[in-house]
């Protein structure tokens, strides 16, 4: 029976259409059109033209014109595909394990082609330079580009008139290549290749090439079906973005994508026999029989003959046959049959040597999930080295390691493996699958391939695992010895646990902070000691790697970080638990907003906001006091459960950084001590007592202290317990000395003990009591170096009486910390020195109003009748002095003042570089959203790329990450984030403007 579409037509051939067509020829007719043309168009209605397929059909093989597919082709014009640089294996296969069935893309066009796609042009809201195509990687700036450690490949190959690659080019690689491999031979031109033999002797490539020849027993989708027709850049990138969203349907385009992948030339016609895309007949992979000789040698892609075709000499750039090779290599993966039989092409293309090492990298990468890495051709030679120490390029070498880790993550359950295990039985391992080179890898010159060959002893179940990791710890690379802590921590066996226990009590900060990071995967308990050290950013890296473990005694662990003295740390622990489920999270939210300074209670109450969608109003500035009732009150409303921290201490999840028995027996002899007689026998046995505590005591004995004042027994403590106990201590001692100098040298002991850890807060208070009287600006230089980093109300104290010292110097480095650490409460005294004789305070003071958040500063106040009054920021606005202009501007606006806010976008658009750039990191800092619309509008006509970069940084710091564009991606071209940015913010308006109207109409 005929099919549908051919002469004689069929039952149920749409009759609508041969309507039209007598209609047509009728037209014809009347207006004296020639007898020829109506027999042509009889002719095409009979011999089974596409107009008389039916629509499901007519889909798939003739293009149908629409905005959206004109749109659509626009953005998928040019040379825009850029490298994932953050890509890594074990990231990578964490998300399998989490249910993804690809791995991520490690290349992607410069943005979503569907996000937001409109139905008319962008030209008609869109400035006219934002229209401008954008500048492919291969040819933009080379100072756009994002620094990283992986070289960036150029994207266009040099060809001659021909057509092929230059031999010259080729030559001045393999001459670059035999360079020493002191550092020099990784480098290599941008468009360099790699034959995939060399550097092999030529008795090693014949040897090798034996061992090669292997025993082989939706929507978006029509759109893009329709784009991949194209014999162009647009068809070639449809194709790829097709192949990346859906490789199942896009098995069509799989000859496309082979060859772009394989081939040096690329059709820019259709072929005359096959010239469109058909779904229905698109043969799937080509299968290879098992008969034939070679695993991956018969499966090459039949170049198209000059009769056969129309084609034309074009090469591709090396970043699109790269993403088409990732995009291939996931079809084929789709197709059924047995992986050497599905991966047969790719590996075909792998044996030749005329290939891109982007294109081989991404077959690498792509094979090594089912592919063993001894058996993905040329990937052996990728890891040799020449007796002469000469290596193949350090891309190339890379990309085998990241394969052979690859494979080994994903060797156990399809993606189920697990990498640590809690014992010390010798797990298997086969050596068949690797090749023998990899252990060359082990002192490659580059740091980046050690580390990597570090991560891939742990997951093959290498059995000199923990030697190698052992002699990585001292490697002359610091990320190196940092990865191979890590390692250690996944490794999991008892071993390794005892190599991070004794790294994490090394003197160095980072390489405790960094075997805490491997210590974490034993869980909660194991890093629950770090709470104690003496470093912020040893408990920084406390707080962070609490959350993944959302728990009660994470919960108490994190407790105590909400109160640190160190403000880094309670901004961290406010991070970790924005990651935590809501049930675990709201109640340290309001532990937070009760107990952490002023930064934390914002943070925390942002965090409290977000989880419950609820405009929550607190009392951020209140005292303890009005806060404690406010917590009540809103725990009530919100019927969140609070912690009873007491009961859990009680029930075995206790606070370990103190010993509660011997706080309990410290505070029982220092009552004592005070209030028994002078020659009573209960005040010797207590003062016999205090006397023989030790350093591990000094926590407990500054918590009693803290409590109440016993001036008898903290007399005692303070001249004869404590400075034999604590250096700290120690050096308040001989801070009340007579002698300047002795008191300098105890200044500069106070500061060189807080960069091995934050001051105690009975210390910082006592340093207040000391320097009451004190007039050396040194000694105030170091007291503040010394509570730099601490925001605690103790440190606030002692910042609140430098700002009132009679020595300018003194008062300035007490305002520098107000910028540091605001604090609501500290504002009014800040006030006075508006209009203090010294600029440098002013400006100071002036910026730290702003950072105090504190409204009071803005306008004049008389604190009681009849005093002088106290001029605000408002005053100053008029200034003559352009810098205290500026500041009154920046802390107005962080104030929230529209005054400064206006003043702040007057002054963005100075002809001052500079200036430009400062207002606009001012803005980003300044937490206001009213500034994003402006932002936005700035990159539209600003030309300078510093000012461009600081634009797009103050946008992601003004908006919140969830409401981000989606296709946002630091690594692309300045120009196209700022594009992403405006295109965002246009359908942010129109959203709003829907609203609007939608209210206005009810």
């Amino acid at each position: 029976m005929p099919t549908r579409g051919n002469w004689p037509l069929p039952f149920g051939f749409p009759f609508s259409h041969l309507f039209s067509l007598l209609l047509l020829a009728k037209l014809l007719m009347r207006f004296h059109m020639s007898r020829g043309i109506l027999a042509t168009s009889i002719f095409i209605f009979g011999s089974g033209c596409q107009l008389w397929q039916p629509a499901d059909e007519l889909a798939l093989t003739s293009p149908v014109a629409s905005p959206e597919l004109d749109i659509l082709a626009d953005r998928l014009a040019g040379e825009h595909w850029v490298k994932n640089r953050q890509w890594d294996a074990i990231t990578s296969f964490e998300v399998i394990g989490k249910g993804e069935t690809n791995l991520p893309l490690r290349w992607r066009f410069r943005n979503d082609p569907f996000v937001d796609l409109p139905t008319e042009s962008k030209s008609a809201t869109m400035p006219a330079h934002v229209e401008e195509e954008f500048e492919s990687p291969a040819q933009s700036n080379p100072d756009s580009r994002v620094e990283t450690e992986e070289p960036i490949t150029n994207t266009e190959v040099p060809t001659d008139s021909t057509g092929n690659e230059s031999s010259n080019e080729m030559i001045a690689i393999h001459e670059s290549a035999k360079q020493p491999a002191g550092g020099s031979s990784d480098s290599h031109p941008a468009n360099a290749r790699w034959d995939g033999f060399w550097p092999l002797p030529l008795h090693d490539l014949v040897s090798t090439l034996e061992r090669n020849n292997f025993d082989r027993d939706s929507s978006r989708q029509q759109l893009l079906r329709q784009l991949a027709q194209r014999p162009d850049q647009v068809g070639w990138n449809a194709a790829i973005v097709w192949g990346h969203i859906d490789p199942v349907e896009a098995q069509a385009v799989e000859p496309i994508l082979a060859k772009l992948a394989g081939s040096n030339r690329v059709q820019t016609e259709p072929e005359k026999k096959t010239s469109q895309i058909d779904v229905a007949t698109t043969p799937p992979a080509r299968s290879i029989p098992d008969r034939l000789r070679g695993f991956w040698q018969d499966a090459a892609p039949k170049e198209v003959s000059e009769d056969e075709s129309i084609t034309t000499n074009v090469m591709p750039s090396d970043s699109t046959r790269a993403a088409a090779a990732e995009a291939w290599v996931r079809l084929l993966s789709h197709q059924p049959g047995e992986p050497r039989e599905q991966f047969a092409p790719a590996g075909c293309i792998l044996e030749g040597s005329n290939l891109p090492m982007g294109v081989r990298v991404e077959l690498y990468l792509g094979l090594a999930r089912w592919i063993p890495p001894d058996q993905i051709p040329r990937l052996s030679n990728a890891l040799q080295q020449t007796g002469d120490g000469r290596r193949p390029p350090v891309e190339v070498r890379r990309a085998a390691l990241q394969a052979c880790l690859i494979h080994a993550l994903f060797a156990n359950d399809t993606g189920k493996r697990v990498l640590r295990r809690n014992s010390e039985d010798e797990p298997e391992y086969r050596a068949e699958l690797w090749p023998e080179s990899i252990a060359n890898a082990q002192y490659d010159p580059d740091g980046r391939v050690r580390r990597l060959f570090g991560q891939w002893v742990v997951s093959s179940d290498y059995p000199e695992a923990l030697s190698v990791l052992t002699s990585q710890l001292d490697d002359r690379d610091i990320r190196v010895r940092e990865d191979a802590m890590l390692s250690l921590g996944r490794m999991g066996t008892q071993s390794a646990r005892a190599t991070l226990v004794e790294l994490s009590r090394k003197q160095e900060e980072w390489v405790r902070a960094n075997a805490l990071r491997g210590l974490a995967f034993w869980g909660e308990d194991a890093v629950a000691f770090a709470v104690r050290d003496k470093s912020a950013e040893v408990r920084r890296t406390l707080a962070e790697v609490l959350s993944e473990y959302p728990n009660m005694r994470s919960a108490l662990l994190l407790r105590q970080l909400l109160q640190d003295r160190s403000l880094p740390v309670q901004s961290q622990a406010v991070a970790s638990v924005n990651q935590w489920p809501e049930h675990d999270a709201l109640p340290l939210y309001l532990h937070g907003m009760q107990e952490g300074v002023w930064q934390t209670r914002r943070q925390c109450l942002e965090g409290l906001r977000s989880r419950t969608e609820e405009e929550i109003a607190f009392p951020l500035d209140a005292s303890f006091s009005e806060r404690v009732a406010a917590i009540r009150a809103l725990s009530r409303r919100l019927q969140i459960s609070t912690i009873d921290w007491q009961e859990l201490q009680t029930s075995g999840i206790a606070d370990q950084t103190i010993n509660n028995d011997s706080q309990a027996d410290i505070r029982y002899h220092l009552n004592t001590l005070q209030n028994s007689p002078m020659s009573s026998p209960q005040r010797d046995i207590s003062i016999e007592f205090l006397q023989k505590l030790a350093a591990s005591d000094v926590p407990a004995i500054e918590t009693c202290l803290m409590e109440t004042t016993r001036p008898q027994a903290d007399s005692l403590m303070y001249e004869s317990v404590l400075p034999k106990l604590s250096p700290a201590h120690d050096a308040l001692k001989r801070l009340k000395a007579a002698d300047v100098f002795q008191r300098r040298r105890a200044a500069q002991k106070l500061a060189v003990l807080s960069r091995q850890g934050s001051l105690s807060p009975l210390v910082v208070r006592r340093m207040q009591q000391a320097l009451i009287n004190e007039q050396d600006q040194l000694i105030w230089r170091s007291a503040m170096q010394a509570i730099s980093d601490d925001g605690t109300k103790e440190a606030s104290g002692l910042a609140l009486l430098a700002i009132n010292h009679s020595w300018a110097d003194v008062r300035l480095v007490g305002c520098r910390h107000f910028v540091r650490h605001g604090s609501p409460a500290a504002a009014t005294s800040l006030i006075p020195l508006f209009s203090d004789r010294n600029r440098k305070v002013q400006i100071e003071a002036i910026r730290a109003a702003g950072h105090c958040r504190n409204p009071i500063v803005v306008r004049q106040r008389q604190v009681k009748p009849g005093a002088t009054v106290q001029h605000g920021l408002e005053s100053l606005l008029n200034h003559a002095d352009r810098d205290v202009r500026f500041a009154v501007a920046v802390a107005m606006s962080q104030l929230g003042d529209s005054r400064g806010i206006h003043e702040m976008i007057r002054l963005s658009y100075s002809t001052d570089v500079t200036q430009r750039s400062r207002i606009i990191t001012e803005m980003g800092n300044s937490g206001q959203s009213r500034f994003v619309e402006h932002l936005v509008q700035l990159g539209w006509t600003e030309s300078n790329r510093d000012v461009k970069l600081q634009i797009v940084r103050a946008l992601s710091q003004l908006v919140p990450a969830d409401l981000q564009p989606r296709n946002l991606d630091t690594s692309i071209p300045i120009d196209d984030q700022l594009e992403i940015w405006t295109l965002w913010q246009q359908n942010r308006r129109q959203g709003l403007a829907g609203i609007s109207a939608t209210f206005t109409s009810h």
